[in-house]
């Protein structure tokens, strides 16, 4: 995510945007029973080379990606490309137009590949969007998508795009919303920071909020009803959106800790179940991740680890991004409530119990 660090500009460039209560009245998504799955987040043994947050990647293909990421090293860039090969040492590409924040970018049908993008102008931020060149190191006319708020709001942005088995692009987004109800598959599990004198103690209440492209061009939007997920979690990534199929991963916020990342999953891109088992471990913060398909059931992810809270208020040079491989066997998936056997046999943080005293059935709880 990208995160305001005390009165650094690099960590401002690299803030992410966390959001006041939202003028829409919406009420949350309809609770969904919880998904614990096999899922496992492996990190890759290379050296990036690569120091800062909010990152977005593609495959360019012969075994290279381009990676874009926020940095203090290039300022005032607020975002710079890396080709980064399979042996990591990514190499920096210079740009040639400026690209704003959080830094997302979809390929339409028709084959143009759009850029999404933060953009402070005007006492605004805006969510703007624009047509990416071939080579993605520059862009044409930037628009507005129509999703804006004041500078002043905070926990704010981070925006995901990506297109939907309908054809058009849609948008996930942060932003904090005091009268928003957690569902009981999304109450953050996070232990919030301590509060620092002199320095803002990110929240730890932000929501996922989603808007569907107006038509095929994906330049303006409306809105969705809801929430897309409560309880703090942050940075979403779709990572896949099939019908019936969609995959999420996030972390939870900077208000946490220690953040962590998280896979939910989707029949509809509206409802969400969330995997309570976080992918990575809580000595470390882990945030920012973005990624892509590599299989049926895999992905390559980058992501960034920081050792120091945000809101002790580092420069970003704690902010390594790594590389690593998400992989999913349905073949082990369990739902809680469903039968299950031996006695005594446990699933991540599930264990299988009597469902009553009385009972004989055994249920994962």
């Amino acid at each position: 995510m990208k995160h305001a660090f005390s009165s650094r500009v690099t960590a401002f460039a690299a803030a992410s945007a966390i959001a006041l209560t939202s003028a829409l009245a919406i009420g949350p998504s309809a609770a969904a029973p919880t998904v614990q799955g096999p899922w496992s987040l492996s990190q890759d043994p290379v050296n990036l080379s690569v120091i800062g947050a909010d990152s977005f990647a593609y495959p360019l293909g012969n075994g290279v990606d381009r990676l874009y990421a926020v940095s203090s090293t290039y300022l005032p860039d607020p975002v710079t490309a890396f080709d980064c090969p399979e042996a990591g040492n990514c190499q920096r590409v210079p740009l040639q137009s400026r690209f704003g924040s959080s830094l997302t970018m979809v390929t339409l049908p028709d084959g143009t590949r759009r850029a999404y993008f933060i953009d402070l102008m005007d006492g605004m931020k805006t969510i703007k969007t624009a047509v990416v060149s071939a080579d993605g190191l520059s862009h044409g006319e930037a628009v507005s998508t129509g999703i804006a708020v004041p500078q002043t709001t905070l926990a704010w942005g981070v925006p995901d795009a990506f297109v939907g088995p309908d054809g058009k692009v849609h948008l996930f987004w942060v932003e904090e919303n005091l009268g928003a109800i957690s569902t009981g598959s999304s109450d953050s599990p996070c232990a919030p920071v301590k509060p620092t004198p002199g320095i803002v103690t990110p929240p730890v209440g932000e929501t996922l909020v989603s808007a569907t492209a107006n038509d095929a061009s994906g330049t303006t939007f409306t809105r969705d009803a809801g929430y897309r997920m409560t309880g703090g979690y942050v940075d979403p990534e779709v990572l896949r959106a099939d019908s019936g199929d969609w995959v999420m991963i996030m972390s939870t916020g900077p208000g946490c800790s220690a953040q962590r990342l998280y896979t939910a999953t989707s029949k509809d891109g509206t409802d969400w179940i969330l995997n309570p088992t976080p992918l990575t471990p809580g000595n470390v913060s882990s945030l920012d991740a973005t990624g892509f398909a590599t299989g049926p059931n895999s992905w390559r992810i980058f992501y960034t680890t920081s050792e120091t809270s945000v809101s002790l208020g580092p420069s970003d040079s704690g902010y390594v991004v790594q590389r690593a491989t998400l992989k999913f066997n349905p073949a082990k998936q369990v739902i809680k409530g469903a039968k299950c056997k031996p006695k005594k046999a446990t699933f991540g943080d599930l264990t299988c119990k009597k469902k009553s005293k009385k009972s004989k059935k055994y249920v994962w709880k």
